[in-house]
């Protein structure tokens, strides 16, 4: 059977995005990949401003004015002294935002069926192939796990990380979904399939993974059965959930001063010394920070931390609001919640 060349594109590129975390462990310049992206995705909407939606231009005006906040921080406070790192950092920030308006403004009129099949068919192989993975490393170690939980070997298939999995899996799952409303008379095939892929997720046992496991039952279980959605389906979600997460509560309630848990409270500090600013980019709560260390860190003595100090900084970003509350500060914050509603 020929294969279009359209096609053959599509395919590539999905495979790349699935499993970059795979291949870059043995082809390293891979590891760049979504900084490639991200840079593409920067000419790209800066090369086509007229053909952005007004929504989508009104996020862009959002992100040049936490990028303006986050760099009077850095001026003013200077916390961060290395140039390279406050423009590794902006880039960082660039990320996902320019990357979705670029895809959006692009896709925008075009009939991408082609691509959507073509995921679709490697998201039914790939699921297949890690379920088959994942139930034999359930009873005996064939190298596709990443240490113990709950008395059970944490699957990670080939990835480096079970949490990579999760990822895959999440993409994989969305596809999945979207062509299951296409072929409503093949329900039982997709049905097999969703079991595959939250099997793979349960086994895991990342809490991210419980966490969506826990929303794909009350998006694709629960709303479908009833007209009107009910305020008593979010309480389930939330309880569901909040089962899911309970043990890793716990487990940040017992520590004191847990990397994780110093990020959150120092932030705070941070976010109201540098109040209504920010602290600047490269400054707190991303690897970058720990990389080029920042002066932020001395001023609650985070240097003496494990995971947190000038030498071993890995624990460093391992928090998601600290870096926003931080280094964009509270007017930032709020830019980046209503950047967030516009996203959605």
């Amino acid at each position: 059977m020929k294969v279009s060349k359209r096609k053959l594109l599509y395919g590539s590129l999905f495979i790349l995005i699935l499993y970059v975390n795979i291949l870059s462990q043995y082809v390293h310049f891979l590891g760049y990949l979504d900084e490639i992206i991200a840079i593409a995705s920067i000419l790209y909407v800066l090369t086509h401003l007229r053909k952005i939606d007004k929504e989508l231009f009104a996020m862009l005006a959002i992100i040049g004015l936490m990028t303006a906040i986050a760099l009077a921080g850095n001026v003013i406070f200077q916390y961060q002294d290395s140039s390279i790192a406050i423009l590794k950092d902006i880039l960082a920030f660039y990320k996902l935002p320019m990357t979705f308006i670029a895809l959006y403004t692009w896709s925008r009129n075009k009939n991408l069926n082609d691509a959507h099949d073509v995921a679709a068919k490697i998201s039914e192989i790939s699921t297949i192939v890690m379920f088959i993975g994942c139930v034999i490393s359930v009873f005996t170690d064939i190298g596709l796990s990443y240490g113990v939980r709950h008395g059970f070997r944490t699957y990670k298939f080939l990835y480096s990380h079970p949490t990579y999995l999760v990822y895959a899996f999440v993409l994989i799952s969305v596809v999945l979904v979207s062509e299951q409303e296409k072929h409503i008379k093949k329900r039982k095939k997709y049905y097999v399939l969703h079991f595959m892929v939250l099997f793979c997720i349960l086994f895991s046992f990342r809490d991210k993974g419980f966490g969506y496991i826990a929303l794909f039952f009350v998006i694709m279980v629960l709303l479908p059965r009833r007209k009107k959605v009910k305020m008593r389906y979010f309480v389930i979600a939330g309880i569901i959930a909040l089962l899911a997460s309970y043990q890793k509560l716990l487990e940040y309630k017992s520590w004191s001063w847990s990397p994780r848990n110093a990020l959150y409270m120092n932030g705070l500090q941070l976010a109201l010394r540098v109040f209504p600013l920010g602290s600047g980019f490269a400054t707190f709560n991303s690897f970058l920070s720990g990389e080029y260390y920042s002066k932020a860190y001395y001023l609650f003595g985070l240097e003496r931390k494990p995971g947190l100090n000038p030498i071993d900084y890995v624990d460093a970003g391992d928090a998601q609001l600290p870096y926003y509350y931080t280094q964009f500060g509270f007017i930032g914050f709020i830019l980046f919640a209503v950047a967030l509603y516009l996203l959605v």
